[in-house]
């Protein structure tokens, strides 16, 4: 009878064993589960900051890229009406061919020279946008990358 109970007492003590080392495996995987949700959370807040610095409308990326479009506008504009005045001139020299004024004697140049700047001036321009938006694609896929292999540890 006391070998009986011996054994009953050993498969009692092998169950509960059992059930503490599932219980601690389940509690190991809870402990994984609230890392990795305190992860997705630092993960969102990262996420609403980079939102913030590429849509705010008085700091963001697009405000400040809507700013020097404006800034480049105006000075094609000033340019444009530059040269259209020197056009002018040139169209009044020409009809004075004859009797024409030292004073717009190299007027000619002038319009070539201005012409020559506006085309360098937009294409310095387009260029600079073009790698300033280059930069940013590339400084905002860093960060994403950063901030998903920094943040998620895969088991």
């Amino acid at each position: 009878m006391s070998n009986s109970s011996d054994e009953i007492n050993n498969d009692h003590d092998e169950q509960m064993i059992e059930i503490k080392n599932i219980l601690d495996s389940l509690n190991d995987r809870i402990r994984n589960l609230d890392t990795i949700i305190f992860k997705i959370d630092k993960i969102e807040e990262s996420q609403g900051q980079i939102h913030d610095a590429i849509y705010d409308q008085n700091n963001g990326v697009f405000a400040k890229l809507s700013e020097l479009n404006v800034v480049i506008v105006q000075n094609h504009l000033f340019l444009e009406k530059d040269i259209q005045s020197l056009k002018t001139i040139q169209d009044y020299e020409i009809l004075e061919s004859k009797n024409i004024d030292p004073r717009l004697g190299d007027l000619e140049a002038r319009v070539t020279d201005l012409t020559k700047t506006n085309s360098v001036v937009t294409g310095v321009y387009k260029w600079v946008l073009v790698a300033f938006g280059g930069g940013l694609v590339t400084l905002m896929f860093k960060f994403i990358y950063n901030v998903v292999t920094n943040h998620i540890k895969f088991m």
